[in-house]
């Protein structure tokens, strides 16, 4: 199943997750298991929480992490952090920001709230939601999208069903 997200990653030009799944699972966002080009990752983080240690921080992409935590554009590396106020419709500005730096379209691989967010704000066009042959007793539930079926992709025991908002 792995395989398929990187090549999905490998097709669009960035990713976007929240602070908690960049410090709790510290991801790579990169298409490892695919060969293309890793996608830009876009991460939230409010208040500086996520270690610079951290995979996102790594020098296989480029990162943009919007932030409090600075008072102006700074650039370390492959990382640029930007500062952008938190209470102001959030995710829209994040988007506006986005088309003015060209990148035009945007995979949310974020945890339960960042997805909530944009489903509830309507500021998501298609759905890719991976299915695997297991059944999960614990943890937080996946969120409801409602939306036509394009296409359903399968490999081994789990697949990635493919919806378009109605």
């Amino acid at each position: 199943h792995k395989t398929l997200v990187h090549k999905l990653r490998s097709q669009i030009p960035a990713i976007m997750i929240g602070t908690n799944t960049a410090v709790n699972d510290n991801p790579f966002l990169t298409t490892r298991l695919w060969a293309g080009k890793n996608p830009i990752r876009i991460v939230i983080d409010k208040s500086g929480r996520i270690p610079k240690d951290s995979n996102i921080f790594n020098r296989e992409a480029n990162t943009l992490v919007y932030t409090e935590a600075v008072k102006e554009e700074t650039s370390i590396d492959l990382s640029t952090f930007i500062p952008i106020n938190f209470s102001d419709n959030l995710l829209q500005t994040i988007l506006s920001d986005l088309r003015k730096r060209k990148i035009s379209s945007l995979l949310v691989e974020g945890g339960q709230k960042l997805l909530e967010s944009f489903i509830k704000d309507e500021l998501w066009d298609e759905a890719f939601v991976e299915i695997a042959n297991k059944t999960f007793t614990e943890g937080v539930a996946a969120p409801v999208i409602h939306g036509k079926l394009i296409d359903n992709e399968k490999e081994n025991e789990s697949s990635i069903i493919h919806l378009k908002r109605l």
